[in-house]
């Protein structure tokens, strides 16, 4: 059975928490992107939770168009990564344009050592009905994320 309860949504927090808590043994991680979020709020229920909460975590989110409820999302810990703005950059397909998707997030922020860093969410079409059905989508997002990159690379 696959319907969300209380203590399912419970475990899913708990195991992932513990998940992102057992990348370094040392300390929590700096940065995490989050794929097939709900909402922000379980978001703030991951960070508060009792493996993340030392890590003072900012969290930066944005709800996608995704009619699945299914958006992209952001956890840093705000003593090693200083937020500075955020963008979503909105995936439409001429081509189907009744589809809706995850948007991109992109993320700049300031090191401690004062340098700059940009961060791409990205949770692309999945290829479940095969290459040929996704690839189109698929580049079409690659495409987005490139000309954004390209920005940032010409600004610098």
């Amino acid at each position: 059975d696959k319907k969300w309860n209380t203590d399912r949504y419970e475990k899913k927090i708990r195991d992932l928490s513990l998940v992102i808590k057992s990348i370094n043994i040392n300390e929590l991680p700096e940065l995490v992107g989050l794929v097939e979020v709900e909402n922000k709020k379980v978001v703030e229920e991951l960070v508060n939770s009792n493996n993340l909460k030392g890590g003072d975590y900012g969290i930066v989110h944005e709800e996608s168009p995704d009619a699945r409820g299914i958006d992209v999302a952001l956890i840093y810990r705000k003593p090693e990564f200083k937020y500075l703005k955020h963008e979503k950059i909105d995936v439409k397909f001429d081509f189907e344009p009744e589809t809706t998707t995850r948007d991109i997030l992109y993320v700049k922020g300031q090191l401690t050592n004062n340098e700059m860093l940009h961060v791409f969410v990205n949770h692309w079409s999945s290829r479940r009905d095969g290459m040929e059905a996704s690839e189109p989508k698929r580049t079409h997002a690659a495409s987005l994320l490139h000309a954004k990159v390209d920005s940032i690379v010409k600004k610098r």
